[in-house]
């Protein structure tokens, strides 16, 4: 009976380590599809010429990583709990950790503001900010469509 009984919990929990890279297997490959059409979407919106490209992208990508680390980790703190749920001095530590990421992700965009204009015209350089705000809608919006 005790073998069995291992059988089936070795079973079921391969079976749940299976399903789990599954959904991370589809996680990365919709995360991958993203990525290039924002590539894409980017490259075409500020019409980049061959020359651009081969400077700007190395440079992006970089800006890119270091946005991302900084997401993953400082993600979203206070989103989980309703205000009237925390004490004030916690809410009040909430809105300064807050203030702080935000801070660190301006000292970024600041940074490679300088790395962006090495390698690109300036006006190039706005539409770069109008394009990812453009590509962050129209994925918020694909995904309310699909939620509908």
């Amino acid at each position: 009976m005790k073998s069995k009984l291992l059988i089936v919990s070795i079973f079921l929990t391969t079976l749940s380590a299976i399903a789990q890279d599954r959904t991370d297997d589809r996680r990365q490959m919709m995360e991958d599809r993203i990525e290039s059409m924002k590539i894409a979407h980017i490259t075409k919106a500020l019409d980049l010429t061959t020359e651009e490209a081969k400077s700007f992208w190395p440079v992006y990508n970089e800006y890119q990583k270091e946005m991302k680390a900084l997401r993953k980790d400082h993600g979203p703190k206070g989103h989980a709990d309703k205000p009237e749920d925390l004490s004030d001095s916690e809410i009040e530590k909430r809105l300064e950790e807050r203030f702080a990421d935000e801070q660190k992700m301006l000292d970024i965009r600041k940074k490679y503001l300088k790395s962006f204009k090495e390698v690109l015209p300036i006006r190039k350089v706005s539409m770069l900010y109008r394009a990812e705000h453009d590509f962050k809608r129209k994925v918020i919006d694909e995904l309310r469509k699909k939620r509908e």
